[in-house]
């Protein structure tokens, strides 16, 4: 898949994220897949990755789940967009790198930052601004 069309279906994924919250959502037929592979990468046995992966597996093509404590860019490099859901209290887990995705400037994966750890990931790669 190209970098555009990623990048296309990545609006479509921040809506399923709102929907997330919609409790209504159990109760209606499951939405079309998204054409895309998407790699979670966060802590794999908490609550929150489970509900991640739950939610996603129904939308989109395919999911992974890798751990923070064992991600590395192979584990990355098949899927079309990253969800990172990292918190700077996890940090000891990244020895001799600043991030889990490693330098900014070697990056070129379309990312989703979840919760905090966009403003983490900001301070990290040195990025002005709310985007980067």
């Amino acid at each position: 898949m190209s970098m555009r069309a990623a990048l296309l279906g990545l609006p479509m994924l921040g809506i399923a994220f709102g929907a997330l919250a919609d409790a209504s959502l159990a109760s209606q037929d499951a939405p079309p897949r998204l054409k895309l592979d998407v790699t979670y990468v966060g802590s794999k046995t908490g609550r929150r990755a489970q509900s991640f992966a739950e939610f996603l597996r129904a939308r989109v093509r395919k999911l992974r789940v890798v751990d923070l404590s064992e991600v590395g860019r192979a584990d990355l490099t098949p899927c079309d967009v990253v969800l990172l859901d990292w918190e700077a209290r996890e940090q000891a887990t990244f020895e001799g790198k600043s991030t889990p995705l490693g330098d900014r400037a070697s990056w070129n994966k379309p990312t989703i930052f979840l919760g905090r750890t966009g403003m983490d990931m900001a301070i990290r790669w040195d990025l002005e601004g709310w985007f980067g």
